[in-house]
């Protein structure tokens, strides 16, 4: 589930900031900054139409600057850059939000999207018709 949506981000992320490596869910230990966490916060399955699931993800991309000195200066950029160039093809990002705490910057926002389920074929019963008519 959202598997394209992780390939997507990370894409993205790769595009705007070449230099900066990517982890997902955890940090390893003695990672290297600067760095992205890409963290999914919230799932929440429903039903959409026509046989539909619809899923709602929320996201908290969180960013580790290697700047001594230059922390907040530097989150501070990457996060205006995260909200006016982090757009998804396919999907609608909504509540895109960027704000620093302790040295690290979190870009959240969320996103929905439906996948068609795989409904087994109904076979119809055949049901005999019958035929005889009595003549008057």
């Amino acid at each position: 589930m959202g598997e394209d949506l992780k390939v997507a981000i990370r894409a993205k992320l790769t595009e705007l900031f070449p230099e900066v490596t990517i982890y997902e869910e955890d940090l390893p230990e003695g990672y290297q900054k600067p760095a992205f966490l890409v963290t999914t916060t919230n799932a929440v399955a429903g039903r959409g139409l026509g046989g539909r699931k619809a899923f709602q993800l929320s996201f908290d991309i969180s960013y580790y600057s290697n700047l001594a000195g230059r922390i907040n200066t530097d989150c501070y950029q990457k996060g205006l850059a995260l909200l006016e160039g982090f757009r998804l093809t396919g999907y609608r990002l909504k509540g895109k939000k960027s704000a620093a705490a302790e040295g690290i910057l979190h870009f959240t926002f969320e996103t929905q999207f439906t996948v068609t389920e795989e409904i087994s074929e109904i076979k119809m019963k055949q049901k005999e018709l019958s035929t005889n008519m009595k003549e008057d």
